[in-house]
């Protein structure tokens, strides 16, 4: 019986045999000639893949950027284009896996805890400064200005001035309620600027509820 080390060069191996005449395929036993012809498989296979690659190297055009030029002629190489736009594609992947991580996994890093704890505390306080903004105790008079203002802009319901006294909601609750808005608008755009799906992000709940 005739028995192959699994370690042992499956092609080298045939083209030893066929010195001595033996037919691999044929005298070496059946637990052994699974992985020398599955060896050859994997080498046409590769051989494939490396055909096809080059081919799609040589056929397809070369991008620049604009604004780069190459000054030395060996730098239009097709290959080495190519792996300068790999070097971008990965990046940017690299990047968009990183801005998920602090977006959405606050125990991966520090920057990622101190994202999640700006954005719990916008959170909150934009439920305060709604809940607070209906108590007397956070709201003043209005001045004449305002009541003309907004009489004008929203006659439906700053029209009727029965009440002397119209109240708005304290200054120190409208400037950070405008920070506010600013994080909560950063987190969206980041979110749909980083996200493959553009579709899946606008049908995600928590968009709608951040929309």
């Amino acid at each position: 019986e005739l028995h192959v080390p699994h370690h042992y060069c499956g092609p080298l191996l045939e083209r030893e045999l066929a010195l001595w005449g033996v037919q691999s395929v044929i005298e070496i036993q059946n637990c052994c000639v699974s992985h020398l012809m599955d060896t050859k498989s994997r080498l046409v296979s590769l051989k494939k893949f490396e055909n096809f690659f080059k081919e799609e190297m040589e056929s397809e055009p070369l991008l620049l950027p604009e604004g780069v030029e190459f000054d030395d002629p060996l730098d239009l190489d097709p290959a080495k284009a190519h792996g300068w736009r790999r070097r971008v594609k990965d990046a940017l992947a690299a990047l968009r896996r990183r801005c998920w991580k602090i977006l959405d996994h606050p125990s991966s890093s520090f920057p990622a805890a101190v994202y999640a704890v700006i954005l719990s505390v916008t959170v909150l306080y934009t439920v305060f400064s709604f809940v607070a903004s209906t108590s007397d105790r956070f709201q003043r008079p209005m001045s004449p200005g305002e009541i003309a203002f907004y009489s004008a802009k929203h006659p439906a319901w700053y029209g009727n001035h029965t009440n002397a006294n119209p109240q708005i909601k304290v200054d120190w609750l409208t400037f950070p309620d405008w920070i506010a808005f600013g994080v909560l608008t950063f987190d969206f755009f980041v979110r749909l600027l980083f996200c493959k799906n553009k579709l899946a992000y606008f049908k995600n709940n928590y968009t709608i509820i951040d929309m």
